[in-house]
């Protein structure tokens, strides 16, 4: 965690079955995904690490970036399509905004440095309504 997202890094092997989200499906190998969500100042959570083993904490809302990279048989369903693949795939999504609104995103993500995630978002003011 840092003071503007939430960094969550999600490793598995074996048979990993994922219900819900926005990368539910089914992967048999390896996998690691990277969900990063803004933080809201109100969460009260305190910055830094928190490692849990068998069990993700899900959150509410969606991530705003996504990045995936898994080695076997994997079926994924992401909002805008479906795949499925056997071998080696890298993949990174981002969710910034809904159809018909605009952002300002300054976004700043390094794998080997997590803690140093920065985010922040900004409605552009024709996307804002009264």
């Amino acid at each position: 965690m840092t003071k503007d997202a939430e960094v969550s890094d999600v490793y598995g092997v074996g048979a990993l079955l994922r219900m819900r989200g926005v990368d539910g499906g089914f992967t048999l190998g390896w996998r690691h995904a990277t969900y990063i969500y803004p933080r809201v100042s109100s969460d009260g959570a305190a910055e830094g690490t928190r490692w849990t083993i068998g069990w993700v904490p899900r959150h509410t809302a969606d991530p705003f970036f996504l990045a995936i990279r898994s080695v076997g048989a994997e079926v994924a369903k992401y909002p805008a399509e479906l795949r499925a693949h056997v071998g080696f795939r890298m993949d990174a999504f981002t969710f910034a905004a809904c159809i018909g609104e605009s952002r300002v995103v300054k976004f700043s993500y390094r794998p080997s440095s997590p803690r140093q995630t920065r985010l922040s978002m900004f409605p552009t003011p024709h996307s804002i309504h009264p």
